[in-house]
């Protein structure tokens, strides 16, 4: 079962948002460790504020449980400059040659398993590039960390951009930021990465 959410339907979802970074992005390439007592991600309200952003979620028709999930909103919006990124994001973007009012960013898309799901991401994507369009973003944009920390060979990313959605490329653009990182030997510690924006014309 597919749904929906924008704009204060969103909050409802937060801590749904949450848990489900929190499970799909522990490992490669983010390893990212949530803290244990926190109950939503602040970045998230980005999404309840801003109301040109869409939140998809698919449902197990059996269970109910979450196996998809996926946010995106416009990149010059200023709850994702003030929440996430920066105004330097813009500058960067305009000197490189791209108009960011021109471009949609995806925040995240984390299946359960890319292969078996193929058909329900192509449907999702598709979903997301009806939306922007309708509100005239003519590009997409994604981030991924640069030269991550593989921890053994069977280390895949998340997200489906570049397999199951090809057709990026590097926008040259690259900003810097920190989360709680799994080590190699099990702690967690604060660790500062670097990401590149990725960049296509929706097709």
């Amino acid at each position: 079962m597919i749904q929906y959410y924008q704009g204060l339907d969103i909050v409802e979802l937060l801590p749904k948002l949450h848990r489900c970074c929190g499970e799909f992005l522990k490992g490669f390439p983010y390893w990212y460790a949530p803290f244990e007592d926190q109950k939503i991600n602040p970045s998230d309200t980005m999404y309840v504020n801003d109301y040109r952003s869409l939140v998809i979620i698919h449902r197990c028709d059996n269970s109910g449980e979450i196996n998809l999930v996926a946010a995106g909103l416009p990149l010059d919006s200023r709850y994702l400059l003030r929440d996430y990124f920066s105004a330097d994001l813009i500058d960067q973007f305009t000197k490189a040659g791209y108009y960011p009012d021109n471009i949609w960013y995806m925040g995240y898309f984390l299946p359960n398993d890319k292969v078996q799901q193929k058909d329900l991401i192509l449907d999702m994507y598709q979903q997301f590039k009806t939306h922007a369009l309708s509100l005239n973003f003519q590009q997409l944009c994604y981030v991924d960390i640069v030269n991550p920390l593989k921890h053994d060979h069977t280390d895949c990313s998340p997200e489906p951009w570049g397999e199951v959605i090809p057709g990026f490329v590097d926008s040259s653009v690259r900003i810097k930021a920190s989360w709680p990182t799994y080590q190699r030997e099990g702690q967690i510690c604060e660790v500062e990465h670097e990401l590149a924006f990725y960049l296509k014309s929706w097709n």
